[in-house]
């Protein structure tokens, strides 16, 4: 009698629960992250591991999922296995009939719409939407982390603080069109330096806002960065936008976070608009906005600009991006205040895929530095005397040699057109997977940085591991740091540190992070030690 009981029991398990294999394939291969495309996405999460079937040894762990689309996986490699572009992997994932049902109607749907675009953002703009778009979705992250220092050689004896993170997002609030996002971050020092001047404890909201989404319109309100207009940072207020066809329009209005402790200021006002158009297909798709901004400090004038923004994806090997910000107003004497039009920020980056094996990316900039007029009205002559623009290069090259080696090599340049040259950056680094008989990852990287009074250089080597299928992460470090004074008489001792990670995917969600360093400089020991614990609730 009670092996039946047994087995009615699991034959009612079978029918509520039923194990898909969820197939995908490899789109694009760019360094070290891999993109997998898949018909949805909707019952995989991060930290997933994801099999190949191999003709000997049948299903094995070869990468773990670290961020996803509605289409489309980024995934990291954690198992000893050859990757190549069109590559299948699948997941095994139990799945309620239910679910499974709506999944196998969406691959269904997907088969006869299929798109080969190469990267996530193609994916995401060409395929067509699931019609259940509109299903609640609940996904939120809770961190708690302490960051303690012993240090026992110094009079301060160290110090330790905890930080603790929530990011909790709720999309179509019961199947409406309501969605609501937040972050919010608490910092607080538990054991402080004796001459400490900074703040014991501090709490930030760094997202916080309930949007309204229908068809081509969408409206939100509270504190939120417009992706649109990425570089004005966080708003508080109102924001609008409609998008039609490739072509969009919005509007804000609101105010600027406090600048000394980001909280509410009213008394920063500001308000602005922008046009754009989002268009392009499989081997082409261009973005471009264009604002206008005006921002106020108590009634007052502080800044009035506009933006420029483009970014141009050309088929699945180049990338164009480009920035700027021009001033309109200035303000140097209240009786002169007048119109202007003064370049105040430009920034033009490209990363393009020569061949398989090798990866370019080179970005220039120039900025002045921005005045608030009224904001930092005592200090308008001293700002002024600093308007030369400083400008920046940046180059970076990256090979992939072989199956198992990649290798990079980077410059960066600052420098103002009479000052000279203000610092450079020189890196290098080398990585080697699946080391032999070991398995696991090798890097050697090496920093050369140079200033007008400080010349340093860093060497650091670093093993890393997973294991579990990557559910066990484990790393061990040294790194070794010297300082050279350039035109001053004063030694600074070297630093070496030698450090070991471990992290943990443990069950229902949760994740813990450890780090262990000890660092020595001249005749000074010091210890860290970070801790921190990670709860994702997906429903």
């Amino acid at each position: 009698m009670k092996k039946l009981l047994i087995l009615f029991l699991v034959f009612l398990a079978a029918t509520l629960v039923a194990q898909e294999n969820i197939k995908g394939e490899i789109s694009f291969i760019s360094g070290e992250n891999i993109y997998i495309r898949f018909a949805d996405t909707r019952a995989i999460e991060k930290g997933d591991t994801l099999f190949y079937q191999d003709e000997k040894l049948g299903a094995q762990a070869c990468l773990m999922v670290v961020n996803k689309s509605s289409v489309s996986c980024i995934a990291k490699q954690i198992g000893d296995c050859t990757l190549s572009k069109g590559q299948q992997f699948f997941l095994k994932k139990l799945l309620p009939i239910e679910l499974e049902e709506e999944v196998a109607e969406v691959v269904q749907t997907a088969e006869q719409q299929r798109d080969t675009s190469a990267t996530i953002l193609a994916e995401t703009k060409t395929e067509e939407k699931p019609k259940l778009e509109k299903k609640e979705r609940i996904n939120a992250r809770v961190s708690a982390a302490s960051y303690t220092i012993f240090a026992p050689d110094n009079k301060n004896q160290g110090n330790s603080r905890f930080v603790g993170r929530v990011n909790f997002n709720i999309d179509n609030i019961s199947e409406s069109n309501f969605s609501v996002e937040s972050y919010f971050n608490y910092q607080e020092n538990l054991r402080l330096y004796d001459d400490y001047r900074g703040y014991n404890r501090r709490f930030n909201v760094y997202d916080l806002a309930l949007s309204y989404k229908k068809e081509d319109f969408e409206l939100s309100i509270g504190r939120k960065i417009n992706r649109k207009a990425s570089s004005l940072g966080a708003i508080d207020g109102l924001q609008g936008e409609y998008n039609k066809n490739g072509y969009f329009a919005g509007a804000l209005a609101g105010f600027r976070p406090d600048y000394q402790n980001f909280g509410l200021n009213t008394s920063l006002f500001q308000y602005g608009a922008y046009i754009g158009i989002d268009k392009g297909g499989k081997n082409f798709r261009s973005q471009v906005t264009a604002g206008f901004l005006e921002q106020r400090n108590q009634g007052a004038i502080d800044r009035r600009f506009i933006y420029l923004q483009t970014s141009n994806q050309m088929g699945s090997r180049l990338n164009v991006f480009a920035s700027t910000e021009v001033d309109l107003y200035e303000n140097y004497d209240t009786a002169a205040a007048q119109s202007a039009l003064q370049l105040s920020s430009l920034f033009i980056s490209s990363s393009l895929k020569v061949t398989d094996w090798w990866r370019v990316f080179g970005s220039y900039d120039t900025r002045r530095q921005i005045i608030f007029f009224e904001t930092y009205d005592t200090e308008v002559e001293r700002l002024l005397a600093d308007q030369e623009a400083r400008q920046g290069l940046r180059f970076r090259s990256n090979f992939k040699i072989g199956k198992r080696t990649n290798l990079g090599l980077s410059y960066n340049s600052r420098f103002q057109q009479n000052a000279g040259k203000q610092g450079e950056n020189i890196q290098a680094y080398i990585s080697y997977n699946r080391v032999p008989w070991i398995g696991g990852t090798f890097s050697y990287r090496f920093n050369l940085n140079s200033t007008l009074y400080l010349r340093s250089e860093v060497n650091s080597a670093r093993y890393s591991h997973y294991f579990g299928n990557g559910k066990v992460y484990t790393a061990v470090y040294y790194r070794y740091l010297s300082y050279l004074y350039t035109g001053r008489e004063i030694v600074v001792p070297a630093q070496a540190y030698y450090g070991a990670e471990m992290s943990f995917r443990l069950k229902s969600g949760w994740d813990l992070g450890t780090l262990g360093e000890m660092s020595k400089s001249g005749q000074q020991t010091s210890y860290r030690l970070n801790v921190r614990l990670t709860k994702r609730f997906n429903f």
